[in-house]
């Protein structure tokens, strides 16, 4: 599990609604997430403004019972 898909589960945030604050398609997101498209630059940084969350910790692997920080 990366860690954006923890912090969408904690935060009850579905891909439709992540997409829509971070301005990505929820397929697109979809596609990141199930790791068939790279995590462009452009996608990290938007998605980083839309959780509040560092670029560099987005798509990193995480233990999916651990609390995300």
């Amino acid at each position: 599990m990366f860690y954006v898909e923890k912090v969408m589960k904690e935060r009850g945030l579905s891909k439709t609604r992540l997409g829509f604050m971070a301005q990505i398609h929820p397929a697109t997101i979809g596609k990141l997430l199930a790791g068939h498209i790279p995590p462009y630059p452009s996608y990290r940084r938007r998605l980083s403004e839309a959780l509040g969350v560092p670029e560099d910790m987005l798509f990193k692997r995480v233990d999916e019972t651990q609390p995300a920080r």
